[in-house]
């Protein structure tokens, strides 16, 4: 409420409340001086509060959401305030002004409620009755379908869940193990959509769906080295035969398989420089919040893209998958030529190409030494 003659106001701090004096009717006097104040001139609320710190707290049944977790409210009616903001293409608010709400610590021993920080009458239409009963409060931690996080400058941003690759994370992260129980990873963007529009083609015979495959890639953007490398894998793992069930000739056979050998080809052009933390590119969440893996891998300087990605490759031989290596037009004051050595774990098995000839030649010594092992098992 602001006051007469110094036009200043008198308000309670937000998160607290006062305690009236002497209530009677319409009349209620504010603590300490409060008898003393100047003349109210315009302006002002007064709410009655539930709790001393005046926070709103929110019911909802078995949230599973714990204290100091930040959640977005949508669809609060006449409590509008309660409402976290529509959000823009780049995690930011395009209307609204709040992207979270952080949850506080409420002695709710059944977990059916939320209580809000800096919530109360202050915010905008907190002190009007709530009106809608299609209210929902929804989690921001990985694996929900908002995603809040902290920019490498500390800013604020909220992702929403996209279609696109991105590495495993946790245990199996360097593992073939089926997704039905151990998921693959969620990359998160702003709007939950994907620059890239391709698929990974799954083993076949069918030489013109390989070159188109081929046709529709890009040449633009950055490089997820161990991608390629751990869905490689996947297209030899029977743990993902589920996932390439579309033509018989996608499913690949279980690796005690009669006389298999399963042989991985890796062709690159050794410029592995982008990795993800949590479903967010690396370089652009804050280490505090995240550190991408790197496998134990302690070589300064190198990429966690071409860590992740040699993990893989050791993973993969210690499954009995045979790695040949191709780097094309690499640029050898970088980590390229070590890595193909060090993913094929066999000075044979790689090869560097400075043109298409040399390209052309490799996938010929490839493909002999692959009859060899066929002829010879």
């Amino acid at each position: 409420m602001t006051q007469s003659g110094s036009n200043t106001s008198a308000h309670s701090v937000l998160n607290s409340s006062w305690q009236v004096e002497n209530p009677l009717g319409t009349v209620f006097f504010l603590p300490g001086d409060g008898r003393d104040y100047r003349d109210w001139t315009s302006g002002g609320t007064a709410a009655a509060c539930e709790f001393t710190t005046c926070n709103v707290r929110i019911t909802s049944v078995g949230h599973g959401i714990a204290v100091g977790e930040r959640i977005v409210v949508t669809g609060a009616g006449g409590m509008t305030g309660l409402n976290t903001c529509s959000l823009s293409s780049s995690g930011t608010c395009s209307s609204g002004s709040r992207l979270t709400w952080t949850v506080l610590a409420d002695n709710d021993a059944n977990d059916s409620s939320l209580t809000l920080a800096d919530s109360g009458p202050t915010v905008a239409s907190m002190a009007t009755n709530y009106t809608a009963n299609s209210a929902g409060a929804q989690c921001t931690r990985y694996g929900c379908d908002r995603y809040w996080y902290l920019t490498s400058g500390n800013a604020e941003r909220v992702f929403r869940p996209s279609p696109c690759m991105v590495e495993r994370y946790g245990a199996d992260e360097f593992t073939d193990a089926n997704p039905a129980t151990a998921p693959l990873g969620i990359l998160y963007t702003g709007n939950g959509t994907c620059t890239q529009a391709n698929y990974v083609t799954p083993l076949t015979d069918n030489r013109q769906r390989l070159f188109d495959a081929v046709e529709d890639l890009d040449t633009d953007g950055s490089t997820a080295g161990q991608l390629g490398v751990a869905w490689g894998w996947y297209l030899l793992s029977n743990n993902f035969s589920t996932v390439w069930d579309r033509e018989p000739e996608n499913v690949p056979r279980p690796k005690n398989f009669s006389q298999l050998a399963r042989v991985l080809v890796l062709m690159t052009d050794g410029e592995f420089n982008y990795s993800t933390c949590n479903g967010i590119a690396s370089s652009g969440i804050s280490s505090t919040l995240c550190t991408p893996s790197i496998a134990g891998d302690n070589t300064v300087g190198r990429d966690p893209s071409f860590k992740q990605a040699q993990a893989l490759c050791n993973a993969l031989r210690a499954d009995g998958v045979i790695i040949y290596t191709v780097g094309l037009q690499l640029n050898t004051a970088g980590f390229s030529d070590d890595f193909l050595l060090a993913c094929a774990g066999n000075p044979r098995n790689a090869f560097l190409a400075a043109n298409n000839e040399e390209l052309e030649a490799a996938f010929r010594n490839i493909a002999t030494a692959i009859n060899r092992l066929r002829i010879a098992r």
